[in-house]
């Protein structure tokens, strides 16, 4: 029985504590190299030494990963640089509580999105419960990986919009722009954070055409905030990473001529690169780099694929301990169902409140269908985002219900037995050939 006069801010509390736990169990284990750790701790090693790496994605990521890394002393990167390679010291634990900390943010941001969407308090705690429990966020979040960073960034952005949109604030406005920088400077796939904003924008100035200097005003303000951040996470980028390094032979000549030791370093026959010519080239070479990408992976998996939860990845393994990135079959598929059921009611229109729900749904498909158009290997962690709004259109679909109470209690408690069930494949924990075989429901999963 949830209290009569329970607050939002109790359901905050209680959803972020959650959250909260369910990553910090067997905090710390395995110490050792996990999936892409190999690459994002390394860049964040190339940080202490200065040298210059060159990445497909914007570098705050690597940057947030660096700085609260060097908290636990200097960034000594194991060698070799392979998945179950130990580490020494502290400033991995210190890297990984920058996904852990903003991933344990996700279902709280959830929450916030829900209240927005002007859902009763009760529902908005229940609603937000399956997300502390999808067995793929908890995994990815506990790890030096920037999916958590990028999904509660996107979130984050989408939340201010709407209360910025509520309240009418120009200063919220503002944090709308930076929020949708931050969101972009770790993966060019935030830019979906960007696109919401823009459509949402442009749909309110369509059926409003007469309010067009409002309309010129707010999205001027959050792409030139927006750009800015990116901008200059880039120039922070670049002052960090004076040195010659791994990343040269990626960029011109008079890209490397400016870093110290390269083979091109004081050669008067070559051009002087300022901070915005640097900055155009390495985009650029980011933008070639990730259209000439022809790398496959046995855990690679196809756009279509994902809602259905049908490829995992195997991050790690030692022994009888391993870990799966795998979702919650509960919060996945449900929410798969819930974006389709959702459709075909705004397609045959027998439902009202469309703005809310067009919305949802339209958020959804920003943050999902571009990724049609990409040829580069992608991978089930590529939906985080679409997720966690397929989620919210669920919870809105069950409010609309007689007894949403109800269903959303099932909902959370079959999620909270399945993540029970999973959590062996979570956090590492042993697990015998038997228990490994009942929890790998099709031959795709192993």
């Amino acid at each position: 029985m949830l209290p009569r006069k329970l607050q939002l801010w109790h359901a905050l509390v209680i959803v972020g504590l959650v959250s909260l736990v369910t990553r910090l169990l067997f905090w710390g284990h395995p110490g050792s190299i996990v999936f892409d750790e190999v690459w994002f701790g390394q860049f964040a090693a190339d940080y202490t030494k200065g040298s210059f790496y060159f990445d497909v994605h914007p570098p705050l990521a690597k940057l947030l990963f660096f700085w609260v890394g060097s908290l636990g002393g200097p960034i000594n990167f194991p060698t070799p640089d392979t998945i179950g390679t130990p580490y020494h010291g502290l400033s991995w634990e210190f890297m990984r509580l920058v996904p852990l900390l903003t991933g344990a943010s996700i279902p709280v941001l959830i929450a916030l999105l829900l209240k927005e969407l002007k859902l009763p308090t009760p529902v908005i705690l229940l609603g937000a419960l399956p997300a502390c429990f999808d067995t793929a966020l908890v995994a990815d979040s506990r790890f030096i990986l920037p999916e958590s960073l990028l999904v509660s960034a996107i979130l984050g952005t989408v939340v201010l919009y709407l209360v910025a949109r509520r309240r009418q604030s120009w200063t919220l406005w503002v944090a709308v722009g930076l929020m949708a920088g931050i969101t972009v400077s770790i993966k060019w796939t935030g830019l979906a954070g960007l696109g919401i904003i823009l459509l949402g924008e442009l749909w309110t100035f369509l059926k409003a055409p007469y309010r067009w200097l409002r309309f010129i005003l707010r999205c001027g303000v959050v792409l030139v905030l927006a750009f800015a951040v990116y901008y200059s996470v880039f120039q922070i980028h670049f002052a960090l990473l004076p040195n010659a390094g791994p990343g040269d032979a990626f960029m011109t000549p008079a890209f490397q001529k400016s870093l110290i030791g390269s083979q091109y370093a004081g050669q008067a026959n070559l051009p002087t690169l300022g901070p915005w010519a640097k900055f155009c080239e390495m985009n650029v070479r980011m933008y070639t780099a990730n259209e000439t990408l022809v790398a496959t992976h046995p855990y690679a998996s196809l756009w279509y694929t994902w809602p259905f939860d049908i490829r995992p990845i195997y991050y790690w393994a030692k022994n009888d301990q391993r870990i799966y990135f795998l979702g919650n079959p509960v919060v996945w598929w449900g929410s798969t169902v819930a974006v389709a059921l959702l459709f075909l009611l705004l397609w045959t229109q027998r439902l009202k409140h469309q703005t809310k729900t067009t919305f949802l749904l339209a958020a959804w498909a920003i943050n999902y269908l571009p990724f049609i158009f990409i040829g580069r290997v992608m991978f089930l962690y590529h939906y985080l985002t679409a997720l966690t709004l397929a989620m919210s259109i669920g919870v809105w679909l069950l409010a609309q219900t007689k007894r949403p109470l109800l269903w959303l209690s099932l909902a959370a408690g079959t999620s909270l037995a399945l993540f029970v069930w999973f959590a062996p494949l979570v956090y590492g924990l042993p697990l015998s050939n038997a228990g490994l075989a009942a929890r790998q429901w099709f031959t795709s999963w192993r």
